[in-house]
């Protein structure tokens, strides 16, 4: 690996975490610097702004959630039972994200995710439009192959629905262990996927909402 890719690494990931701990308007340029090691005229001769900076780190991350699904969506096998259809597609949308969660390397980014996703600025920056939405389009897509039977606008309703869930979580799990008095963990994403997955299953086989 050159210096120069071993130097930009090094930035993105300071980046990653500066944005997850403080977002992205409680970080300034300088602070990046100094915590990748590295002088304020590297970050702009690799990255330029603060903003692109900040997509690249996006551009970086997301697509260790984007390929996974891709790959999965493009194989999938939509010529089965209702229940089975749905609950893969449920696990598909939730694995990959807990999976950055419980994993301490790209934790930082879920938490940057959960921050960005509840950012009422985040249309200033763009990135939920250029990576989230194109997913999320696919994704929505594919229950409304697997449920002919709802609405599209259903299927969006209960898809935000789901999202809202799986923010929530990345965003405070601490929650688990005051609800339970610290009988779960917060950091135990592999073991509130299936109760998730359950959950939320039985949210998309639900009838119809009646208007």
């Amino acid at each position: 690996m050159s210096t120069k890719t071993v130097t930009r690494d090094r930035i993105l990931r300071a980046a990653e975490r500066e944005f997850a701990a403080h977002g992205y308007d409680g970080v300034a340029m300088r602070q990046i610097a100094a915590a990748a090691d590295a002088t304020l005229s590297l970050l702009h001769y690799y990255f330029g702004s603060k903003l692109e900076l900040y997509r690249s780190v996006w551009e970086w991350r997301y697509a260790l959630i984007k390929d996974v699904r891709s790959a999965a969506l493009e194989a999938f096998n939509f010529d089965r039972a209702e229940k089975e259809v749905v609950t893969d597609l449920v696990d598909l949308f939730f694995r990959a994200p807990l999976q950055l969660a419980h994993n301490p390397e790209t934790r930082p980014f879920a938490l940057l995710f959960a921050r960005e996703a509840g950012d009422p600025k985040e249309g200033e920056r763009g990135v939920l439009k250029m990576y989230i939405q194109p997913a999320a389009i696919s994704l929505i897509n594919a229950f409304v192959r697997a449920l002919p039977r709802l609405r599209r606008e259903d299927v969006i309703m209960r898809y935000y629905f789901m999202q809202a869930m799986l923010i929530y979580l990345i965003a405070d799990a601490s929650k688990l262990e005051l609800l339970s008095l610290k009988s779960l963990k917060s950091d135990d994403y592999s073991g509130a996927l299936p109760h998730l997955v359950d959950f939320a299953v039985a949210g998309w086989i639900a009838p119809p909402t009646k208007k």
